[in-house]
């Protein structure tokens, strides 16, 4: 519960990079801060690109914006390259040094929609440490068990006192 205070705006939740598990299905989803380049609309820059089992692996899904984290759900505008041909390289700047570059060359067609992930049960960020998810998973556990032992202790109690008033009445 605390954890979920913390979050108040998605530059606390993420900066280049996070793991999301969601979902009954258990659905992992990546996001990742990439520099891209497209080619037709002439776009350069940093864009977070996000991936999924769920997702088609034939398309590039960049997040446009994201919208307030709440209820355990993260939502976001995002733009899909459909049939993209992509491919990743290396770029040499003017003082000789190269970085990393994604470019997407062709693509059949652009949509843009919201889209969102709900039920999220981990988020691995670099600003959300795993060991964070841990200790609010096993703090989770650890109050479930501390009320499981409560209910058992309750109807031993019952059991224990019913037990009395069976033997006071045959007596």
């Amino acid at each position: 519960m605390a954890r979920k205070n913390r979050i108040k705006r998605n530059s606390d939740l993420l900066d280049k990079r996070a793991d999301i598990v969601a979902g009954a299905n258990n659905d992992h989803y990546h996001i990742r801060k990439n520099r891209v380049y497209i080619c037709g609309s002439d776009y350069y820059g940093k864009v977070y690109t996000i991936t999924s089992n769920r997702y088609n692996t034939e398309n590039v899904h960049i997040i446009k914006e994201f919208y307030p984290y709440d209820n355990k759900r993260l939502r976001f505008l995002i733009v899909n390259f459909k049939n993209a041909k992509k491919f990743k390289t290396r770029e040499k700047l003017p003082d000789g040094t190269e970085r990393k570059i994604n470019v997407i060359e062709n693509y059949t067609d652009v949509s843009e929609y919201i889209c969102s992930i709900g039920d999220i049960k981990k988020i691995s960020s670099d600003l959300i440490p795993e060991e964070a998810n841990r200790s609010f998973i096993k703090e989770k556990q650890l109050k479930d068990k501390q009320n499981i032992k409560k209910l058992i202790l309750k109807l031993e109690e019952r059991k224990q006192k019913n037990k009395d008033n069976n033997k006071r009445r045959v007596g």
